[in-house]
């Protein structure tokens, strides 16, 4: 199984930058036991995507420093913003090619899925 979460605000929501923040935290700890392997975030806001993956678990990909400015960055105020992650159990694919972790992206496309694509 993976965890598969997000947030999306609006810019008259009510959710601030640090509620965002700290709900996509809460996620993200409260979906590691869904998978240890790999941990993954893109974020959307406008025009701009950020796109984050690492070969480790949810507890550790949040302290880094490349996740901590995407949040930082990606979440304004009067600004609609989208987060979604991931977190990973290995079922197919190793975890050290980060090309098998999630999210996953092609040309345009980003996606989480909670399966086997071939």
């Amino acid at each position: 199984m993976c965890g598969i979460f997000g947030v999306i605000a609006q810019p008259h929501d009510a959710c601030t930058r640090a509620v965002v923040r700290h709900i996509m935290r809460d996620l993200f700890l409260r979906s590691e036991s869904r998978g240890r392997e790999a941990s993954g975030v893109f974020t959307v806001r406008g025009d701009i995507v950020h796109l984050l993956k690492q070969a480790c678990p949810a507890s550790s990909f949040i302290r880094l420093p490349a996740y901590q400015t995407i949040m930082r960055t990606s979440i304004m105020p009067h600004a609609p913003c989208v987060c979604i992650g991931h977190s990973r159990l290995m079922t197919n694919g190793s975890h050290e090619d980060n090309r098998n972790n999630q999210p996953m992206y092609a040309d345009t496309i980003i996606g989480v899925h909670n399966g086997i694509m071939i």
